[in-house]
């Protein structure tokens, strides 16, 4: 099945006629926050489930509408939403304050059943994947579904996705989560204890090296193969190299 360029060309017409809905706008804003940390925060609009990050100043924009709920969330800071009153609605830019997260739960027990599946039950064949959710929602906003026979079908939703930017937004998306977990994996292995008397680093700088250390390409290669003894000592290495850079240490 041919698209036809008039086709095409009136499909871009009511795309662009769609993103200028009447009623929405582009919300301009700032997160505030004591985190060293303000790139990459999550802003969802949960009334449209379209999102977007901050970047390296806490800036972000976002399309709504008044009434809308706005939500902020980051591995890192407290969660929060926000609606959009007519008072907030009509400001030049949104200022946000989020608190980092500082409490930790001093244990967590998790049960894991696994091997309750329907491959291990025998019910499928096939291993199924698992994904993540911003695996999920990449998958969906990028595949298509074709059925071969007298009914041969494809979705526009792919074209629609890239056209509008909306796939890029995901894969930055699934990037963050992936460092997102990197850092809960760390956190999981090597405490706020464990960096602040091995490695040195004040407490407060314990999350931001955690940052740090899941930009290193070398070391979550390290961390994800599970040897706690190689991660420890490739994590010496690079807390000596983050306290210079950035504790002015010499």
């Amino acid at each position: 099945m041919k698209i036809k360029p008039l086709s095409f060309l009136f499909l871009l017409v009511t795309i662009n006629a769609f993103s200028q809905e009447e009623g929405f706008k582009i919300i301009k804003g700032k997160v505030l926050s004591s985190s060293l940390t303000l790139e990459d925060i999550h802003v969802i609009n949960k009334n449209t489930e379209i999102g977007t990050l901050t970047n390296a100043d806490g800036n972000f924009t976002i399309k709504a509408k008044l009434g809308d709920v706005i939500l902020f969330s980051a591995v890192h800071l407290k969660g929060k939403e926000i609606e959009l009153t007519q008072e907030l609605f009509l400001k030049d830019s949104l200022l946000v304050t989020l608190e980092p997260v500082i409490g930790e739960l001093k244990e967590v027990v998790v049960v894991n059943y696994s091997r309750i599946n329907a491959y291990d039950l025998g019910i499928v064949s096939v291993k199924p994947k698992s994904y993540t959710p911003a695996e999920r929602r990449l998958k969906v906003a990028t595949g298509y579904d074709e059925q071969i026979g007298l009914n041969m079908s494809f979705s526009l939703e792919p074209l629609i996705n890239l056209i509008s930017g909306r796939t890029a937004i995901l894969k930055k998306e699934l990037v963050v989560e992936r460092k997102e977990l990197y850092i809960v994996k760390i956190k999981e292995m090597f405490d706020d204890i464990y960096i602040s008397k091995k490695l040195l680093i004040p407490l407060e700088y314990s999350n931001g090296f955690r940052f740090y250390l899941v930009e290193d390409a070398r070391f979550v290669k390290q961390l994800m193969s599970n040897d706690k003894m190689m991660t420890a000592f490739m994590m010496h290495e690079l807390a000596s190299t983050y306290k210079n850079l950035f504790l002015n240490e010499k």
